[in-house]
């Protein structure tokens, strides 16, 4: 099969730390910290309210914000006065202010976390949030990452801002950057934001496009008449309009569902059909080649694509030029609905074998 470059598989390091090195944001402790029993049980609260507020934070859960405020406060008035472990909850108090939409309170929120501490991570995530043009986030985050005491969070944070402004290369390199070095929970908590950066840039999905949540016939044949140059071998250079487009393309047995209509989702099966007719340009001798092959054992080598299906001969081809792949080397799924990320993914693929 042919062979692709593809981007270094990503995975999450756990890293067994002792209890102080494993804070992260305004955690970071002073040398000269005397650490109590209770100083540590609070840093160790501390670290349970950073990930539920980034939960929170990131969900822009409002009832939420809301309730736990009245535990940061508890947790506040129990502090010993110990400045950074103050100026963090400050800061996580001001967060879910801003998210309950107490502007003037997370504000004030933020002027005493500084106080106490300039190089709170926490206090960049709020002041960041207190914004709300987006290049002024991303040049606070920026800041922060320079000034803060840690900056895990805050490149996190900085992917999402990039992912969101469409440069996926930058926010890829965030999150990558930052994301093994945080505890699990918060590492989990940014892991899907990572993830799917990573099947953009694979997708070739450019800044500003929008994604279709009910991938369509329809819009598969939109993107891959307006974005490439793939069909014209079958439309000629003349752009068609896409419902005659796809009637011609059902004439000519690139859909062999007769009740199949323009508006249907993308079945794995129709993906590999439509790329195939697209890789053998229609040639007859390439398009059931594998008819051919298997004609004296009449059997799929594949379980659940039979030899007499009509995207018997697609499948194997695609499958065979790593297209698309095999769950547990046996199995197509041929009628499991695709994602248009999952199409564009493959579209790459396609491009780039020929």
């Amino acid at each position: 099969m042919r062979t692709h470059t593809n981007h270094i598989p990503f995975s999450i390091f756990i890293i067994l730390v002792t209890l102080i090195t494993f804070f992260s944001g305004c955690s970071t402790l002073p040398s000269d910290v005397q650490f109590t029993t209770e100083l540590s049980s609070q840093y160790a609260n501390l670290q349970e309210l950073i990930a539920q507020a980034s939960t929170i934070r990131l969900k822009a859960d409002i009832k939420a914000a809301t309730q736990i405020q009245k535990e940061i406060q508890k947790a506040i008035k129990n502090s010993q006065s110990e400045s950074v472990l103050l100026a963090s909850l400050y800061a996580l108090l001001g967060q879910m202010q801003s998210i309950a939409g107490d502007t003037k309170s997370a504000e004030f929120s933020l002027k005493q976390s500084r106080a106490y501490n300039p190089g709170c991570e926490d206090s960049f995530i709020l002041e960041m949030l207190l914004q709300k043009d987006t290049a002024e986030k991303i040049t606070i985050i920026n800041q922060g990452i320079t000034r803060a005491d840690t900056s895990q969070r805050l490149r996190c944070e900085l992917g999402i801002l990039l992912f969101n402004s469409g440069d996926y290369a930058g926010a890829l390199a965030q999150f990558d950057s930052a994301i093994p070095f945080l505890p699990e929970s918060l590492a989990n908590l940014y892991l899907p934001f990572r993830n799917k950066t990573h099947e953009y840039l694979q997708a070739g999905v450019k800044p500003n496009q929008i994604i279709s949540e009910q991938f369509t016939i329809e819009k598969m044949i939109l993107i891959t008449q307006s974005e490439t140059t793939l069909l014209v071998w079958f439309t000629g250079l003349e752009r068609n309009d896409v419902g005659v487009l796809f009637e011609r393309m059902k004439g000519s047995g690139w859909f062999p569902d007769n009740p199949l209509n323009p508006d249907a989702p993308v079945r794995r099966k129709d993906a590999a059909l439509f790329f195939w007719y697209i890789l053998t340009k229609g040639d007859s001798r390439k398009l059931y080649k594998y008819t051919e092959k298997y004609k004296l054992q009449m059997k799929s080598p594949i379980e659940d694509i039979p030899y007499d299906s009509p995207w018997f001969n697609a499948v194997l081809g695609i499958v065979e030029e790593d297209i698309l792949k095999l769950k547990d080397g046996k199995f197509f799924e041929p009628d499991v609905v695709m994602t248009e990320i999952e199409f564009r993914k493959a579209l790459q693929l396609v491009i780039n074998s020929l």
